[in-house]
């Protein structure tokens, strides 16, 4: 919205009446002939002239009121949109100021203490040529086609080395199986892979000054059928989710926004273990992205921060989609 200048802001709004154009009736003493300046400021145009000027049968009597109430409210409808004008201009312009502010410059806003890891930017892995993004509408099998340890989510700027595992790297197949508490479920995600094809398991960890370890791993599927079909028979439903050692008994994370159940493409199902804890308090969620699966994991000694798992989980799902 245009705001007015401050020489528009400030010009006095007429309010003198214009002078009566009707003749006046027989024996009426003349009216006074006006001054130089009045007739330069209420001398009406033509066009005015013409569209105002009262015939013959509709000219009022002498005496009555003049008509000015007409023009007196169009002058106070004019001061009242001008007014609104400003405050609206003035509201325009603080809301601006604001958004183009650093979220950290703005009172009640910031958000350094809010327990956020300082992860790098993000971007988005290159695509081989020619090959069409994973939710493309030319890509109807839903497949990835960047390096799967590409989409990993890089470690925060603070984290060090994980105390047992690699930062980087790929695993083999029953690598990831013996992340699962029994010998039977083992075998169940074992015989899974053979009649559902795996193709790549990346996985990523690092530990934070604090005591948290994250792990992340992600399984490459050869279609996005494939992927779901696998996610729904060994995830998805309670009665046949399997369960990992590090957390054999968990509940939903009731914390997590139901609206982020869905991240653009990604869906995501997030846990969060329940007493009798085992080695300290681990959280865990579940990804599915067309043709690729991913598990984060992340373990504290006490309680495992609800704030950098989701965000991790956010950023994870983001970098997916």
């Amino acid at each position: 919205m245009t705001q007015p200048t401050p020489e528009q802001a400030s010009e006095p709004l007429t309010t003198e009446p214009e002078p009566m154009t009707t003749e006046p009736t027989a024996g009426a003493a003349p009216a006074a002939e006006p001054t130089a300046a009045e007739a330069t400021t209420t001398e009406p145009t033509a066009a005015e002239a013409t569209a105002t000027e009262p015939s013959a049968a509709a000219a009022p009597a002498a005496g009555a009121a003049p008509p000015f109430v007409h023009r007196r409210w169009v002058r106070a409808v004019t001061r009242w949109t001008l007014a609104a004008a400003l405050f609206a201009g003035a509201g325009t312009l603080t809301a601006h100021q604001i958004t183009e502010r650093e979220r950290t410059d703005v009172p009640g806003l910031a958000t350094e203490a809010d327990g956020r890891w300082d992860y790098p930017e993000l971007t988005l892995p290159p695509l081989p040529e020619g090959s069409p993004a994973p939710f493309a509408d030319a890509n109807d099998a839903e497949v990835h086609h960047a390096d799967l340890r590409e989409l990993l989510l890089p470690a925060p700027a603070s984290a060090g080395a994980h105390p047992e595992l690699p930062e980087t790297g790929w695993l083999a197949p029953e690598e990831f199986t013996a992340l699962f508490g029994s010998e039977k479920e083992q075998r169940e995600l074992a015989d899974a892979f053979g009649t559902l094809p795996l193709r790549q398991i990346s996985r990523r960890a690092w530990s934070m000054p604090d005591g948290t370890t994250t792990e992340i791993y992600l399984l490459r599927f050869t279609t996005g059928t494939v992927a779901e079909a696998f996610f729904d028979q060994e995830f998805g439903v309670l009665a046949t989710r399997k369960k990992l050692a590090a957390a054999p008994s968990t509940e939903a994370d009731g914390t997590w926004p139901e609206e982020s159940a869905l991240i653009g493409d990604v869906r995501t199902v997030v846990r969060t273990e329940v007493a009798p804890l085992t080695d300290g308090h681990t959280r865990l969620a579940h990804l599915r992205a067309g043709d690729i699966l991913g598990l984060v994991v992340q373990t504290h000694p006490d309680n495992a921060a609800e704030v950098p798992f989701h965000q991790t989980v956010i950023l994870q799902a983001q970098l997916l989609g």
